[in-house]
């Protein structure tokens, strides 16, 4: 009987022993601090804007019809329709609450520009106006005329702002903005360097069979 009782005296201690060691290490555990995000500690470290990827396009936004000029023939002034092929609108996109105007000054510091499109403006399209005017001549051949704009597409980290829940977190975020338009006219099947712009209208239309335009 004693050494029954000395048996069951050693199984308590060496329980005892083992639930005081993951005390031990549970609360060891729970005191190690949580390391610090290195991203936030960054981008946290001073409000500003830190600026990553950034490219710059200049699409076709809108192409004239065809004009053909068959050999003998001459059209006098000859008014380039416009029809849309895009809209491009000038926007901000942040995973925080931030003012656009600030992220497009800080984007005009960055490049140097003034004349980056505010967030929300469009660039206008002509109506029944045309591109432009001009004349031909008397040169065989099909002509296009076209609008292109100068698109900027660019990445952001911002400080820090509060999110929904008050806590202080930095924001990302992408740019899409615009400057200075491009128009201009080029002879379908002509090998001349041409712009990104009049590249697509010339993909675009110069593979058709060409119509007189309007």
């Amino acid at each position: 009987m004693a050494s029954l009782a000395v048996l069951s005296g050693l199984a308590t201690l060496v329980a005892g022993c083992a639930a005081s060691q993951d005390a031990k290490s549970t609360t060891s555990a729970s005191a190690t601090p949580k390391a610090e995000n290195p991203v936030r500690a960054w981008t946290c470290a001073e409000t500003t804007f830190h600026w990553g990827r950034l490219s710059e396009s200049t699409p076709l936004v809108a192409a004239s019809q065809v004009v053909r000029v068959t050999s003998g023939s001459h059209l006098g002034l000859t008014t380039y329709a416009a029809i849309p092929v895009r809209h491009v609108t000038a926007s901000v996109e942040s995973s925080g609450k931030l003012d656009a105007h600030a992220v497009l000054a800080s984007l005009r510091a960055k490049m140097g520009r003034s004349d980056l499109a505010e967030a929300g403006k469009t660039l206008p399209i002509p109506g029944k106006e045309g591109l432009f005017s001009t004349d031909p001549g008397n040169t065989k051949g099909d002509f296009v005329g076209y609008l292109g704009v100068h698109v900027v597409t660019a990445d952001f980290a911002y400080g820090c702002v509060s999110n929904k829940t008050g806590k202080s977190v930095p924001a990302y975020g992408t740019v899409t903005t615009w400057y200075r338009p491009i128009q201009g006219e080029f002879k379908c099947g002509i090998d001349m360097k041409l712009n990104d712009a009049a590249r697509e209208a010339n993909s675009l239309l110069c593979g058709e069979k060409a119509s007189q335009g309007e």
